[in-house]
């Protein structure tokens, strides 16, 4: 199980494509980062994952139930 997290970009893409490489960063423009949870079966290869809000205990937790009960679903082992 992993987890990656990605700053959001706004709508229409951000400093880079605009070409604003010089400008100064605004702190309060930040729209924030999701968090992409992974998770991959050793035996069966099985790839599941969610965008998730954030990597609190709770939040990982409730994905590894999900993720179980895809494995499960799908008949995979492992």
């Amino acid at each position: 199980m992993a987890v990656k997290k990605f700053g959001r970009i706004p709508d229409g893409g951000g400093r880079r494509a605009h070409r604003r490489a010089g400008t100064i960063r605004n702190r309060t423009a930040c729209l924030g980062f999701d968090f992409v949870h992974s998770l991959v079966g050793d035996h069966s290869r099985l790839a599941y994952w969610e965008f998730l809000g954030d990597e609190n205990g709770p939040t990982c937790a409730g994905f590894l139930v999900r993720a179980v009960a895809i494995s499960r679903r799908t008949g995979s082992t492992g």
